[in-house]
């Protein structure tokens, strides 16, 4: 029987989005295997050879971790462990590791396992959200420090040791890491999660090796790839298909500023939209302004009414904003109107970042978005150009002599200046907003919002 069917795989011609977890429950004792195999013989997903080896080894990993759980530190032995106490005598429990490019069904995948496995402490987050958290705790153990005391200890691994009290295996998807910060952060607090026996499943576009490829002081960051790959089998799911294509687009969502007509296109359609989230007359839209409070300042919504909101692409991208922010507007509106989005370049690397964390944060949380744009998607990034690099290396060539690294040639490859992280990251991006525009996303958008 066909049960909990939204959009989001493969079935042609359209596509559909699986509810895993309402699917996975019709199933008592069920594995990633039964599920796919019986996906398959419903005919709501197109068998993929890459995929059925994927599933085999979430259906290995599933029987090995079938009640799972570990026994964390206790508070008794922390300072032990924070002054260079012995090593961890847990056993160790191998996770899993899979990349492969976007549209591909890593997600999906990951998703069958998790919602079927037997580990009473476990959690499935993205990568953005859970270094969010991560951030968060550190900054309340180093408020509990007192003057001087943060030169004794590293304030991680009490991080380490408190998500291991509540979480036995982390699933963690879109793992990337483009951050510096993150980056320093890795190492500490997953040689921390890996000793006291947390298992880790994770899924990207980048195989280990190629995490924060380019980024700087990424000679530190190496240790964590050498810790990864000792902790996590990889897989690799380089399906030749992105399914998320084979949606049907919507020409309502995405329209370009060169057409005449376009601004006052979006401002009737955040009327309308208002209008039909709120079930009121069109005439009965009054714009609004509100302030959302987030981490002790408040983010100003200029322009909304109800569940929908509008903002400019300077707004949510030319402005210090970032994760934490864009999560807090998807827990207030269901839909969102973004104008005035440009072409980006290597210039404007703040903004296209601000940009794909905005995109994955909507798109996890499920938000409809409704965009005014300068081109077409797949022309959104503009690839930068020798010149270009050369010409960003000169303006920022400050943070090269205060890391003492010599300005040449092999200089250009570095993310802050070659953009390729930018360039990879739209591709997911780009995926997405494809999916994004599809009369069958939109479909599951608002199924979701009535069933509220």
């Amino acid at each position: 029987m066909r049960i909990g069917i939204i959009r989001y795989f493969s079935l042609s011609p359209t596509c559909f989005k699986l509810d895993i977890k309402s699917y996975a429950r019709q199933f008592n004792n069920g594995s990633p295997q039964t599920i796919y195999n019986k996906l398959i013989d419903e005919k709501l997903l197109k068998k993929d050879p890459k995929q059925v080896i994927t599933v085999s080894v979430f259906d290995e990993l599933h029987r090995r971790l079938n009640g799972y759980q570990i026994t964390p530190s206790k508070t008794k032995g922390f300072f032990g462990k924070l002054f260079g106490g012995g090593e961890s005598t847990k056993a160790k429990m191998q996770g899993l590791y899979v990349h492969g490019n976007v549209g591909t069904g890593k997600t999906m995948l990951m998703d069958m396992f998790y919602h079927c496995v037997n580990v009473n402490r476990k959690k499935r987050v993205h990568f953005n959200s859970f270094m969010l958290d991560v951030h968060s705790r550190i900054h309340r153990v180093k408020k509990t420090m007192k003057p001087g005391e943060t030169k004794r200890f590293d304030p991680i691994l009490p991080v380490a040791i408190e998500l291991s009290q509540e979480h036995s295996l982390l699933c963690l998807d879109e793992f990337q890491v483009t951050d510096i910060a993150d980056a320093m952060i890795l190492k500490h607090l997953f040689a921390g999660l890996f000793g006291e026996g947390v298992v880790l499943i994770a899924t990207s576009n980048r195989p280990p090796d190629d995490l924060y490829k380019g980024g700087l002081q990424r000679s530190n960051f190496v240790p964590f790839i050498t810790q990864l790959k000792s902790n996590c089998d990889v897989l690799n799911l380089d399906s030749p298909k992105d399914y998320r294509m084979d949606g049907i687009a919507s020409d309502q969502v995405y329209h370009l500023t060169t057409k005449a007509g376009t601004e006052e296109m979006m401002e009737k359609i955040f009327i309308e939209q208002a209008a039909d989230r709120a079930d009121v007359p069109v005439s009965d839209v009054k714009e609004e302004c509100m302030k959302l409070r987030v981490l002790g300042r408040d983010i100003v919504v200029r322009r909304c009414f109800g569940r929908v909101a509008i903002f400019t692409f300077d707004e949510l991208c030319s402005q210090p904003v970032g994760a934490v922010d864009y999560l807090e507007i998807c827990k207030h509106f269901d839909v969102v109107l973004l104008t005035n989005i440009p072409q980006m370049n290597i210039f404007k690397k703040t903004e296209a970042r601000r940009f794909i964390i905005l995109i994955d944060t909507l798109y996890d949380g499920k938000v409809g978005l409704i965009m005014s744009a300068a081109s077409p998607i797949h022309q959104l990034f503009v690839k930068p150009s020798k010149r270009d690099k050369q010409l960003v290396l000169q303006s920022e060539s400050i943070i090269l002599d205060d890391l003492k690294i010599k300005q040449d040639d092999e200089s250009l490859d570095l993310n802050v200046f070659s953009g390729e992280e930018e360039e990879f990251a739209f591709e997911r991006a780009q995926s997405r907003l494809n999916e994004m525009q599809s009369k069958e996303f939109w479909q599951e958008h608002k199924q979701l919002r009535n069933s509220k």
